[in-house]
């Protein structure tokens, strides 16, 4: 059963991965998954240590940490689509200059077999 559940999140990661901005999900995913787990391990502690804490403070840190992981997914949304736009922009430049090279290129060629005649 933990084979196919595991061989089913590297497929998920996978595909997350092949998108332009996927790296970056794949890391905010991490942070959820990371943040959900830790809130499970404090309530769970707690609740077997209740003379430490009041469990509102708990609930109250993590809702903190859940607006926290929101706002940072939404400036991450807004920062992937700049940097999307410069590398759009970096691949037509150097796409260009390619462009320019194979001209320069053909021209050395024409003059090297006009001078090899």
């Amino acid at each position: 059963m933990f084979a196919i559940n595991f061989k089913w999140c590297v497929k998920i990661v996978r595909e997350i991965a092949r998108e332009g901005s996927g790296y970056t999900k794949l890391i905010q995913l991490v942070m959820m998954f990371m943040l959900v787990s830790i809130f499970v391990v404090i309530i769970i502690y707690y609740l077997y240590n209740p003379e430490r804490v009041d469990r509102i403070d708990i609930i109250l840190t993590v809702v903190v940490g859940w607006l926290g992981a929101i706002i940072g997914m939404f400036f991450g949304e807004k920062s992937m689509s700049v940097l999307e736009e410069r590398r759009a922009d970096k691949v037509e430049h150097f796409i260009q200059l390619f462009d320019e090279e194979k001209k320069v290129t053909a021209k050395l060629q024409e003059e090297v077999r006009k001078y090899l005649k």
